[in-house]
């Protein structure tokens, strides 16, 4: 992963960020690995150990074809990864979050738009977030309550992206 472009590693470790908290996204099981599958076709395999997730394998993308002529590398250990919860320093940089979130309109991905806003605002102050985007506190909770069906208006996107930015 580590040659993969910073918005998607802001995408990628946004959802294992939320993994912690029990939030898989689109995600299949089998025998103890867990694919965590994108709409842009990425794929990460990874599996529970504990309470820790731990990333087994970037798998890359599916959308696109690589040169490997079918070869395929042995895991070895030093592919494992223990992932740290909220801990990356790329979902604290607000200027590279909100660079994604509007990839992430531009593509369409809601999903990937709302795991990488929450996981961005499970490490920053959400009330001081909020007073910046011109919002309500409970406008802001509301957006990153799994329990709330998430359709929020274009003013309010609008608004957490310019905060982020400035």
């Amino acid at each position: 992963m580590a040659t993969q472009p910073p918005k998607t590693k802001v995408i990628i470790k946004a959802r294992l960020d939320l993994i912690a908290i029990g939030h898989f996204g689109d995600h299949k099981r089998f025998e103890g690995l867990i694919e965590l599958r994108w709409l842009n076709g990425n794929r990460v395999y990874s599996f529970l150990w504990g309470h820790s997730i731990v990333v087994a394998l970037y798998g890359g993308n599916k959308m696109r074809k690589t040169g490997t002529s079918g070869k395929r590398r042995k895991l070895g250990t030093k592919s494992l990864k223990v992932h740290e919860p909220f801990a990356s320093k790329e979902l604290k940089n607000p200027h590279l979050v909100a660079e994604t979130l509007l990839e992430c309109i531009k593509t369409g991905d809601v999903e990937s738009f709302r795991e990488v806003l929450i996981a961005h605002l499970m490490t920053v102050n959400k009330v001081e977030i909020a007073k910046k985007a011109g919002i309500g506190r409970r406008t802001l909770y509301d957006l990153i309550d799994p329990k709330k069906e998430f359709n929020p208006e274009l003013s309010t996107i609008s608004a957490v992206i310019r905060a982020l930015a400035a």
